[in-house]
């Protein structure tokens, strides 16, 4: 069972939502939900993707570790910026 929790950053309109849980059924969530196919290797504890204006991390549960988490949410704020950056054009 997949376990969600979304963060709103209002200053910049943007979302992150977290996803902890099998990563297939994280994929079929993401192309259900979104209706695209989500990059995903095998290999991969953990993920963020850009999809639809928002960052969705993924990671499999009881295996996250804070390093692991920073290193994902950089990619969310990355992804943020890249938003912020491409309104301005």
């Amino acid at each position: 069972m997949l376990k969600f929790k979304v963060v709103k950053i209002p200053i910049y309109d943007y979302i992150i939502e977290f996803i902890s849980g099998d990563p297939y059924e994280t994929v079929a969530y993401i192309q259900g939900v979104y209706n695209v196919e989500p990059e995903y290797d095998e290999y991969w504890s953990a993920c963020c993707w850009y999809i639809k204006g928002r960052s969705i991390i993924w990671f499999e549960e009881d295996t996250i570790t804070i390093p692991m988490l920073n290193h994902e949410i950089a990619h969310a704020i990355f992804g943020m910026m890249d938003k912020m950056d491409n309104m301005k054009k």
